[in-house]
């Protein structure tokens, strides 16, 4: 709340030369949450007026008006990432000066702010970086540089972000509803301002982000502009699949032919029952293999979440036929914008998932539900368990040296990864600028969520077999369990 007072948004980081970009405008989701499971709606006198700041530095600095590509006479106000940089990014300074200037010819002083500022609105997505944000995404060259140069974010209009920011106006309204009830002044008025708001980005949403055809939502990218020109955008609808797709049903959103009949809803997650059957682990960011950290095979708990949570969303009528009937809904045409034979594969391993129980009477929601959030934390599980795992030979003598229940984990901690791979639930996350990160903070949040919500209906997660040719189960071996 503090940096909100003093920038009008929450930066990317700590540090000052993180002032021209922000996060993700997740604050109003974290103060509803707060305010709904504590009840201190005493904090919204403060922290309402800091929310309406922060909405409006979105709009004046991530805002653009666009035309509805059925008709060009309506347009809409929505968002995108867009920083403007004249320089490399501090903390990767290296890597950008060499995208800007390792290439046969020299930049311009514009060409070079150019992708210098695309670069930093990479890092402003949090996606830093894919092929999503980047020019012919399936058609990409090998070299980590030359696909940096086809970064071009700022023409992308990302469906999670316009999720995200419809449900901040819808989560408002609610907490001015809230606030009516402790007599706070005008309150009702700015409850309908918001909801309104949130009313002409949803139609916005499903005006630009979603394909009737391919049954699902998609980013939309803007046609090449002169920027010095104010008027609307023109654009067309993105045929790259990525994790934000299930984002809409996240934040509320149904387009009104999935809404009303179940077969249209089932096709809309038939892509997510295709992924899981062609892999072992959780959903991956993208279907493209490119290096970079937020594609294949990489997945990312945030991404888990918002598609468990989109299935948790599924009205109740649309959720009653059994997964038989689930198993055999046909995917539409190009919804993962390739064909599932042509999905990525890992070279030299023969790895899959597996079919979704066709033969249970169960809610096909249910079934999708509860494999999706077995394969997180499965994967989470397997992969702190063999960074922490003993070998046989060293248990009895540890045991015997230190006879404490807790031995095993005070000095043989497994790690929790900030990523996850879809291919092998056995391995970490890899790829992009950094070496993969340890902690962490979303990876934990993520699954202790789920044990909460849906623990009691879940499995203990089984590990494939490992590389010493064991196979270790969701509990500890009872060799370490010790009385004392």
């Amino acid at each position: 709340m503090d940096e909100i007072r003093s920038y009008g948004f929450i930066p990317n980081g700590g540090r000052k030369y993180y002032l021209n970009r922000s996060q993700p405008p997740l604050f109003i989701h974290m103060l509803h949450a707060y305010v709904h499971n504590t009840n201190d709606t005493a904090v919204l006198h403060g922290a309402l007026p800091l929310a309406e700041k922060e909405l409006r530095w979105w709009a004046e600095n991530r805002g653009i008006t666009v035309k509805s590509p059925h008709n060009l006479a309506v347009t809409h106000f929505v968002y995108h990432y867009n920083v403007n940089a004249n320089g490399p990014r501090p903390e990767s300074y290296a890597e950008d000066w060499m995208t800007a200037w390792c290439n046969e010819q020299p930049p311009t002083r514009e060409e070079e702010f150019k992708i210098y500022s695309e670069l930093a609105s990479g890092a402003e997505s949090g996606w830093d970086y894919t092929a999503r944000w980047m020019t012919d995404p399936y058609n990409l060259p090998e070299d980590r540089i030359e696909q940096m140069r086809r970064v071009q974010i700022r023409r992308i209009i990302p469906v999670d972000l316009n999720s995200i920011l419809y449900r901040c106006h819808a989560l408002i309204a609610e907490l001015y509803e809230r606030a009516v009830d402790d007599e706070s002044p005008y309150a009702w008025q700015h409850k309908q301002r918001h909801e309104i708001a949130a009313s002409l980005l949803r139609a916005a949403i499903l005006d630009l982000h979603w394909h009737e055809d391919k049954t699902g939502f998609y980013d939309f990218e803007l046609d090449a502009h002169d920027s010095k020109l104010k008027e609307p955008r023109s654009g067309r609808i993105r045929n790259f699949w990525s994790g934000a797709t299930f984002a809409p049903f996240w934040s509320g959103i149904w387009p009104e032919s999935v809404r009303t009949n179940q077969s249209k809803t089932m096709e809309a997650f038939a892509g997510m029952r295709d992924l899981l059957k062609r892999y072992e682990g959780p959903l991956p960011a993208t279907v493209t293999r490119s290096g970079q950290q937020w594609d294949f095979p990489n997945a990312w708990p945030p991404l888990q979440y918002i598609a468990i949570k989109a299935l948790q969303n599924v009205p109740y009528n649309l959720s009653t036929a059994d997964s038989f009937r689930f198993a055999k809904t046909n995917t539409p045409q190009g919804q993962l914008g390739v064909e599932y034979n042509r999905l990525p594969v890992m070279d030299g391993e023969d790895i899959t998932g597996r079919e979704l129980d066709g033969t249970t009477s169960s809610s096909w929601r249910n079934v999708v539900l509860k494999e999706l959030s077995m394969r997180y934390m499965t994967s989470a599980f397997c992969n702190w368990n063999i960074t922490g795992k003993l070998r046989d030979d060293e248990i009895e003598a540890i045991v015997q040296d230190n006879p404490r229940e807790d031995v095993w984990l005070n000095h043989f901690p497994g790690a929790m990864y900030e990523k996850l791979n879809a291919w092998d639930i056995n391995r970490r996350g890899h790829g992009g600028e950094y070496e993969v990160q340890t902690g962490f903070g979303w990876t934990n949040g993520v699954a202790i969520w789920i044990a909460h919500v849906l623990g009691t209906k879940l499995d203990d997660p089984v590990c494939p077999m490992s590389s010493s040719g064991l196979r270790t189960q969701g509990s500890i071996p009872t060799e370490l369990v010790v009385q004392s």
